[in-house]
């Protein structure tokens, strides 16, 4: 995925350049909405030609020398932040600066499964860290929803970082079904992690390190339809009761350079583990074990305007099998991905430009190998004005244990293709109209092979019917969106996004012949009001997602189906959308104990997130939050 806040701040530009970044602004927006066979080429010349001004621009001694340390992307949600469980600076502040603060909320704009995650904190964006080592929250709701968090910061001095968190979030709902009211069913989920993180500092190095450990219990959905009649409608099945437990294991080690010199370096070691107990004489026990190795090395040349830097990874899956059928899944035979990104990085007075390519290499039951362009590009047209392209591609990581946070309900016998794409590419304009108001512009183009979608299949036995399995096809995807936040004297904040995706898929002549469970339209809102002298502050979110179908298959046999069996019957299914709306009023009784009331789902919404597994009902949570 592109992220298009990782951003490096840069000056004001000279003027004699405007004619030609225009020219290259107008193909690229002409290619991203009317796609061409050559649609890399003209992005590439227009940035050639920026490169040869950048050769030609005089530097002074304050230009830019904020080379990239570490590659990997960190973005930590605002749940995280509040915990005061601090992170490396980042070294691309998002350009351009205000004066004022914006907020973020925790809103996880994209398509998510569960929307209980999407709250608002934005009252504890800054607590007192220096004053305060530790943090305990907990909140439940009327629906015996419970969650709580509490972590501790046991060092924290200029050469030594180490804290632990635990956290625990649960529910036992009683949820309506979408396809009929007078269907309902239990769910049931517990969720309970442990963390901890470790940062030393030496020299003109950072060693980090941290682990983290879940374990997940929850239910399937029981909505079935009849296979042997068509016309009857949905029903619940009370009699199954699978109960499927997974434990996560994340561990990461790294060490990389901290000060800009000649040569700086960064190497992480990660370690993933998902293991599936044994829940039913049925379902085999397959564990997965993921080992990566990624580096980025960088060496000055010529001047210290210019670079050169190789970065890359090395990803090994293997796994544990239990029974013959996982074993003969080839599927679930180990492999390993190489990925190579050599690169060339020049700074101007007022840019930014990253030139390079991405090779990755599949070994494996199906080799693969891809090569992508690696750009980016930064350009601050005024002090209030921000231009900014970015390109990648290469191998996505379709692990079981990234899947889990993807979709949980997915058969946990097939494991997700990767997926790869030799192009994914964005082209985005920021501005500050005034100090207050912050707009962000953008659009992007995506190819991507063995593109992944959620259906839900009636099979014949019980064995896996309950869960949901993974289709695929080749997808090129244009998007279309915008961003906007406004602060007005500390006391109003409001912020608003919506993308709209236009999605085409190569293969139309199967079943699978639309972008499953994916939406057309995204929007999110949020509202946040904090009285002047008072301790109260009131925070309204929304969250919208338009236009998504999926396809139910029913099997007519006793058998397992497969693509080839002339008794599966495909249907197409309009899903409800989503409007997701919450009000948060918090009270702040000092500056490190404040109490909450959360009013969820609003608008009395009754739709699915993944087909099958509706959203919560309307409830209210009330909640503490306490830094120590």
């Amino acid at each position: 995925m592109i992220h298009l806040s990782n951003l490096t701040n840069v000056k004001a530009c000279r003027p004699d350049c405007s004619t030609c970044v225009f020219y290259v602004i107008l193909s690229f927006l002409i290619q991203v909405m009317f796609p061409m066979k050559k649609r890399i080429l003209l992005p590439l010349a227009g940035i050639c030609l920026l490169h040869t001004y950048a050769k030609a621009t005089d530097r002074d001694s304050t230009g830019i020398h904020n080379e990239i340390l570490l590659e990997r992307e960190y973005n930590p949600t605002i749940l995280d932040a509040i915990k005061i469980d601090r992170i490396p600076d980042s070294h691309e502040p998002p350009p351009p600066v205000s004066k004022v603060k914006f907020s973020d909320y925790d809103t996880m704009f994209g398509f998510t499964p569960d929307p209980s995650y999407m709250k608002q904190q934005s009252q504890l964006i800054e607590p007192n860290i220096s004053k305060y080592r530790g943090y305990l929250s907990g909140e439940v709701n009327n629906l015996l929803d419970a969650n709580a968090d509490a972590g501790y910061m046991a060092i924290n001095n200029p050469k030594n970082y180490l804290s632990f968190g635990l956290s625990h979030n649960s529910s036992r709902s009683k949820r309506t079904f979408s396809q009929g009211k007078d269907l309902s069913q239990k769910f049931k989920f517990s969720d309970s992690s442990i963390k901890t993180n470790y940062i030393h500092r030496f020299g003109n190095a950072q060693l980090t390190a941290n682990a983290k450990y879940l374990s997940s219990i929850y239910n399937l959905s029981q909505l079935r339809k009849n296979v042997l009649d068509r016309n009857t409608v949905y029903m619940v099945n009370n009699d199954y009761s699978e109960s499927p437990k997974n434990n996560l294991v994340e561990a990461n080690a790294g060490l990389s350079s901290t000060e800009q010199n000649n040569f700086n370096y960064s190497l992480n070691l990660k370690y993933s583990f998902f293991g599936q107990e044994k829940s039913s004489n049925s379902i085999p026990i397959i564990n997965e074990n993921l080992t990566i190795l990624d580096w980025n090395l960088n060496k000055t040349v010529n001047s210290s305007s210019a670079s050169l830097g190789l970065a890359g990874s090395i990803r090994n899956l293997y796994y544990h099998r239990s029974n013959t059928f996982a074993a003969e899944n080839h599927n679930l035979r180990k492999f390993s991905v190489v990925s190579l990104n050599p690169y060339y990085r020049i700074e101007g007075n007022n840019f930014d430009l990253k030139l390079g390519l991405v090779l990755s290499l599949k070994s494996g039951p199906y080799r693969e190998k891809i090569l992508a362009p690696a750009i980016k590009f930064n350009w601050s047209i005024h002090e209030k004005a921000h231009l900014y392209a970015i390109s990648d591609g290469g191998h996505e990581d379709n692990s079981k244990y990234n899947m889990f946070y993807e979709n949980r309900y997915a058969n946990p016998v097939h494991r997700t293709k990767d997926s790869r794409s030799p192009l994914n590419t964005a082209l985005g304009l920021r501005f500050l109209p005034l100090q207050e108001l912050k707009i962000d512009l953008f659009a992007g183009y995506k190819i991507t092979k063995n593109e992944h979608y959620f259906i839900q299949y009636n099979y014949g036995r019980d064995i896996y019917r309950y869960y949901s399995e993974t289709v695929y096809n080749d997808e090129s995807t244009s998007h279309l969106g915008g961003e906007i936040k406004y602060v007005f004297a500390d006391n109003f904040e409001f912020g608003a996004k919506a993308v709209y995706y236009k999605r085409k898929l190569k293969y139309t002549d199967g079943n699978i012949s639309i972008p499953s469970q994916k939406p057309r339209t995204e929007t999110s809102a949020t509202i946040g009001y904090n009285p002047p002298n008072s301790p109260l502050r009131f925070d309204l979110s929304y969250y919208g997602a338009y236009g998504r179908r999926t396809i139910e298959c029913l099997d007519m046999s006793n058998n397992v189906p497969s693509p080839d069996n002339d008794n599966l019957s495909f249907e197409y299914v309009k899903m409800k959308n989503i409007h997701d709306t919450s009000l948060k009023t918090t009270y702040t009784f000092k500056p490190n104990f404040s109490a909450y009331l959360t009013v969820n789902n609003l608008l009395f919404q009754q739709y699915d997130f993944w087909y099958g597994y509706p959203v919560q009902p309307f409830n209210v949570m009330a909640g503490i939050s306490f830094l120590f």
